[in-house]
């Protein structure tokens, strides 16, 4: 049995979240626009939602929603690799069209539980995935992650920065930082690094913040003290990692290169 949660945001739209069990995401599964009326009741019954738009004490309107697709899982994707991956949920026999930060994605198997995709190569990092099926669109803003990925929080001046790093499988990497040195970073390309954004790396304002190892898992998630310098107030920086997908063996065989995705934040 899935937890299941309505939330009216903005007293006019509401959305449907829901996750398989406790230790799932909640994912959004479902969003119902009432026409900017605004939203002073809900009632859930045998899968259909009750909104009522109430005016004074006994005018009225009740909208009646039943929710469509519903996502559990998303498997993660290997940006330098073009291959398979699945997504679960409910309603998924319905999906005819799958976007990916807006090009449309082959499906090359498909069930009510599951459907199955293989996105071409392209950058690490997050973009926005959208389902269109018979009964609605889902879209969840960066829900499709591309590997390596990186995302990174600032606590503020005298904070913690916390860095979560995801390769999917063993290997190493060097974590890179860099400070708001111009508006744009440098473009690499050179196999096999398949996906790179060189941040400059000069004395003082840039370089390296770490160098590990990924674990079996290919997760890494670390705390690093931020200084208390009021003079760094708002100034934006800059995170990179050069991740390596294996420890051992010939290169061309055994373990591959990637730059992940930039994570901007400020102090």
């Amino acid at each position: 049995m899935s937890d299941q949660a309505w939330i009216a945001g903005n007293g006019r739209d509401v959305a449907h979240f829901e996750r398989s069990n406790a230790g799932a995401p909640w994912f959004l599964s479902a969003l119902f626009a009432t026409g900017g009326e605004s939203i002073n009741g809900l009632a859930f019954e045998r899968g259909t939602l009750l909104a009522g738009a109430f005016f004074g004490e006994v005018n009225g309107r009740v909208h009646a929603f039943a929710p469509g697709i519903v996502l559990d899982a998303i498997a993660l994707d290997q940006a330098a690799d073009e291959e398979t991956l699945a997504i679960r949920g409910e309603k998924l026999d319905t999906v005819t069209e799958v976007l990916v930060g807006g090009v449309a994605q082959p499906i090359v198997g498909q069930s009510a539980t599951e459907l199955v995709l293989r996105p071409a190569r392209r950058a690490p990092g997050f973009a926005d995935l959208t389902l269109t099926g018979t009964s609605g669109e889902v879209t969840l803003p960066g829900g499709f992650e591309s590997l390596p990925s990186l995302r990174a929080r600032s606590g503020g001046l005298g904070g913690t920065l916390e860095v979560e790093l995801e390769n999917g499988t063993g290997g190493a990497y060097l974590l890179l930082y860099a400070l708001d040195l111009r508006a744009r970073p440098f473009v690499l390309r050179s196999p096999p690094t398949w996906y790179a954004l060189l941040l400059d790396l000069a004395p003082g304002r840039s370089g390296q913040l770490e160098v590990n190892a990924f674990d079996a898992g290919g997760r890494a998630v670390r705390s690093f003290a931020l200084p208390d310098d009021p003079a760094l107030v708002d100034l934006p920086f800059h995170l990179q990692a050069w991740c390596r997908r294996g420890l051992v063996g010939p290169r061309s065989f055994s373990y591959s290169y990637s730059f992940s995705n930039v994570a901007n934040s400020s102090f």
